[in-house]
């Protein structure tokens, strides 16, 4: 049997949750249908995480579960949004939350921060960015700090 579900536009908690409103418990589920791509994880999958409480603790962290490793690089502000470039997996943006102006771009396979960069004057980042499909584009959410008028910025990667 092919797989029931595209792997994309359905979150395992909520595919997880319509198992349960059917009655069906998870490993009934993998026993009906092809569910692999549920638990299966690439080899260059990361899971991250904007970590911290106050000054001196922020962090980008991240696990690498196909290898069992965790590990974080120290950052200035608290972050909020993270993305991953989809070409380069090793490199990941962390974005300050609002009212913020900073972002970081960081190698996770040497835990280095590769560069730093900040909003245009009178903006603030509002913790969200996506790279193209490609990986050399970033688009990230701005807002001018007076009006709060919000604004897409494209930077370009290399």
């Amino acid at each position: 049997m092919k797989q029931l579900l595209p792997q994309e536009g359905l979150s395992r908690r909520r595919f997880f949750k319509s198992l349960a409103v059917l009655g069906l418990s998870v490993p009934a589920a993998h026993a009906m249908f092809d569910l692999k791509w549920l638990t299966e994880q690439p080899a260059n999958e990361l899971w991250l995480s904007a970590q911290g409480r106050k000054q001196g603790q922020f962090s980008l962290g991240w696990i690498n579960p196909p290898q069992q490793t965790s590990n974080q690089t120290l950052a200035d502000f608290r972050g909020h949004g993270l993305c991953q470039n989809p070409i380069n997996y090793h490199q990941v943006v962390m974005l300050a939350r609002r009212p913020g102006t900073l972002a970081i771009v960081v190698n996770v396979a040497s835990g280095e921060i590769e560069k730093s960069f900040h909003c245009a004057p009178n903006r603030n980042m509002q913790g969200h960015a996506v790279f193209s499909d490609d990986g050399l584009f970033l688009f990230n959410a701005e807002a001018d700090s007076s009006t709060g008028e919000g604004k897409i910025t494209v930077r370009e990667t290399n």
